[in-house]
């Protein structure tokens, strides 16, 4: 199973958030709302190091593997399955209480009352235990091409407002291999700077034909540069070097891997996607030292 196929496992109709006006498509109480997320986004660690919370290890036991404990954690909502409105049923009060910020990806389905309703209640769980500003959350992660910009920004909008309005920062998540492979301009699937707090960024060697020789932070130029156009936050939400490539030529994966050290203050995240052949475990954890140096270099 590749990773899209394991990421599939984890009536666009704006919303008037119960009985509020609504102005262009969005609660009149947006403007408050904003603010909060803007602040949440702001209050974000800068470049925490980590993982996926539930992939082939949890994170407890990376920790252990790595000898590091991951400052934040990347989680994924199960696509299909109805969107958690508590911090307990989306899998994150356990990482929050462990210390850890969480990255959350919600695959939400629609933008129905029904949906804007679950996210607000979760929205307001999360706040209830004291860690809105320790969560940042994606709407639908990686849409291309699974919608077009236009469906994107029609579920995406009416939602935000529903997240970003208990405090909690709200973003998307790109991945750059269709910018290099399909000549996507992601830019038409921005939802707008006044209701996108962060951009989330997943990249992989394979995004390039270049493999294990790219620099990955000239792969991922595009949407960084975009990001700091639009004064905008943005992590690494996933990067991994599979159990393959590694073996083949593991100098070119340490070396891959390390570049993320020049990662400057702009990026909040990097968390390394733990799952099937990219799990930091394979090859008897020969990636393992990359890691802790990535981690160490911004102050362990």
């Amino acid at each position: 199973m590749r990773r899209r196929s394991f990421l599939k496992l984890a009536a666009l109709t704006p919303v008037a958030a119960m009985g509020l006006e609504v102005l262009g498509g969005r609660p009149a109480l947006a403007i408050a709302e904003d603010a909060a997320g803007g602040s949440a986004a702001a209050a974000f660690p800068v470049n925490a190091v980590g993982y996926t919370a539930y992939g082939t290890l949890t994170a407890d036991q990376l920790d252990q593997l790595t000898g590091r404990k991951a400052k934040v954690v990347r989680v994924y909502h199960k696509q299909g399955t109805p969107v958690p409105t508590t911090a307990t049923d989306a899998r994150i009060l356990i990482q929050l209480q462990a210390g850890r910020h969480v990255v959350l990806s919600l695959k939400v389905p629609d933008a129905t009352q029904t949906t804007f309703d679950a996210c607000n209640a979760l929205g307001a769980d999360i706040a209830k235990h004291g860690f809105a500003s320790a969560v940042w959350i994606v709407l639908w992660h990686e849409p291309f091409p699974e919608l077009t910009a236009s469906q994107y920004i029609a579920r995406y909008r009416p939602l935000a407002p529903a997240i970003r309005r208990h405090g909690i920062a709200c973003g998307v998540a790109f991945q750059t291999y269709p910018i290099w492979h399909k000549n996507l301009d992601y830019t038409t699937y921005w939802p707008g700077n006044d209701l996108t707090d962060f951009l989330g960024i997943d990249t992989y060697p394979g995004d390039t034909t270049s493999g294990l020789a790219a620099d990955p932070l000239a792969t991922i130029a595009p949407l960084t540069s975009f990001a700091k156009t639009n004064g905008k936050p943005f992590g690494i939400a996933e990067f991994a070097v599979s159990a393959t490539d590694a073996a083949a030529n593991p100098v070119g994966a340490k070396t891959w891997i390390e570049r993320f050290e020049q990662m400057g203050t702009s990026c909040h995240f990097t968390s390394w996607f733990n799952a099937l052949d990219l799990g930091l475990e394979n090859n008897n954890g020969l990636l393992v030292p990359a890691y802790r140096a990535v981690y160490d270099h911004f102050g362990g």
